[in-house]
């Protein structure tokens, strides 16, 4: 019996987030579905990210993820053949299934957003049937946004970016959430850290007055960018080559991303801009941008598809604007940047170096993940 039949049953009584109280109007109760609403835990959101991306991180030392599809892991360590959450029916860490919408949408659901079917679909249902997995356009009203368990994969609106901005913010259609104003171009980092592949690469540059403008622009008050939060979410259109994204994991100064990133391992971030400090100005971010086994795409890339097989950037807590970065060679990185990263061969083959690459991006957009969210209970998924 469902927990609205019981309701009806007890006569004047209401069931709501998982407690049942008396309503005065017993018609109203009746003719409205209850529902549950949540309050997103954006402090939890962020530290799953932060706490999944170190992980991950680390686990590349230990041999690297799997490659037999068979055996492949997630975006939340290796693959638990116990647990729902297993995505092996669809991740291969390559193009179009790398794993990094499934890592923010783990990241929101660690915050409390809870699974959900599409209307008129039995949340017992543990399959999402082929429409479920190919559809996400039409946002909340039209989708559900969970893992598939019985077919080792998840809903487009769970496992792809366009389907997350969809199911959370699209005009209209979305959950609740919003892009942000303004978007942030290459032209507003440009002066402000060294792109590389160079000496300088991912270091502030001294041009003070490109600073200032990027931190104003970020913090105008005329527009919402400035309302960013950790538990946001970043998405960025890949030129030739698969979408990203990043979950927004608190504010932090602006530094270089070796600076950043030694930063964020020992000093908190703030939730909300300048909330712990008031240096605290520029978005941190966090991913998953793990690849393995690709054709290569450029000059700085080996003929050799073994040599792709690693992470394309440090995936941990660091500036947003790092994602412009392209370091090339040893002498710019971390001792255990140099044992993590992916290595591929510049510009000779014989030489093998170590690269953080550069996402091939003209710009970022900020989504606003919803505060809060009003499910109706029939819409509720538990795997």
């Amino acid at each position: 019996m469902g927990k609205r039949q019981i309701a009806n049953i007890l006569g004047h009584v209401e069931y709501k987030q998982g407690k049942y109280r008396r309503v005065a109007n017993i018609q109203a109760m009746i003719a409205v579905e209850p529902s549950i609403t949540v309050t997103y835990d954006r402090a939890a959101a962020a530290q799953r990210a932060i706490d999944l991306s170190r992980a991950n991180f680390r686990a590349f030392l230990d041999g690297g993820f799997p490659e037999n599809k068979a055996d492949v892991a997630a975006v939340v360590g290796k693959v638990d053949r116990n647990s729902p959450h297993d995505y092996s029916a669809y991740l291969t860490h390559r193009p179009l299934g790398t794993g990094s919408a499934i890592f923010i949408s783990e990241c929101i659901f660690a915050g409390g957003m809870p699974m959900t079917v599409r209307p008129n679909t039995n949340p017992k249902n543990f399959d999402c049937d082929s429409t479920d997995l190919e559809f996400y356009q039409g946002g909340f009203d039209d989708n559900g946004w969970r893992i598939c368990p019985n077919q080792q994969s998840a809903t487009n609106t769970w496992k792809n970016h366009e389907g997350i901005k969809v199911y959370f913010a699209a005009d209209t259609v979305g959950l609740g959430g919003q892009r942000l104003d303004p978007q942030l171009i290459r032209d507003d980092i440009v002066n402000v850290v060294h792109q590389g592949p160079d000496a300088n690469a991912g270091q502030l540059t001294e041009d003070e007055t490109a600073h200032n403008n990027l931190i104003n622009k970020i913090n105008d008050p005329t527009k919402n960018l400035n309302t960013l939060k950790a538990g946001d979410y970043i998405f960025i259109d890949v030129s030739g080559g698969d979408s990203h994204g990043f979950m927004v994991v608190g504010w932090g100064p602006l530094l270089g991303t070796q600076d950043g990133i030694e930063y964020a391992r020992t000093t908190p971030l703030s939730i909300e801009r300048a909330s712990l400090d008031s240096s605290h100005v520029i978005p941190y971010i966090a991913d998953f941008c793990f690849g393995t086994k690709d054709a290569p795409t450029d000059q700085y890339d080996s003929e050799n598809e073994d040599d792709r097989t690693g992470w394309l950037q440090d995936p941990r807590p660091r500036p947003f604007y790092s994602t412009q970065v392209f370091i090339i060679g040893d002498t710019n990185l971390r001792q255990d940047q140099v044992n993590y990263l992916r290595k591929i061969r510049y510009p000779n083959p014989t030489d093998l170096v170590i690269a953080h690459q550069r996402f091939a991006h003209l710009q970022w957009d900020f989504y606003k993940i919803p505060d809060t969210v009003t499910i109706p209970y029939g819409r509720i998924f538990y795997p």
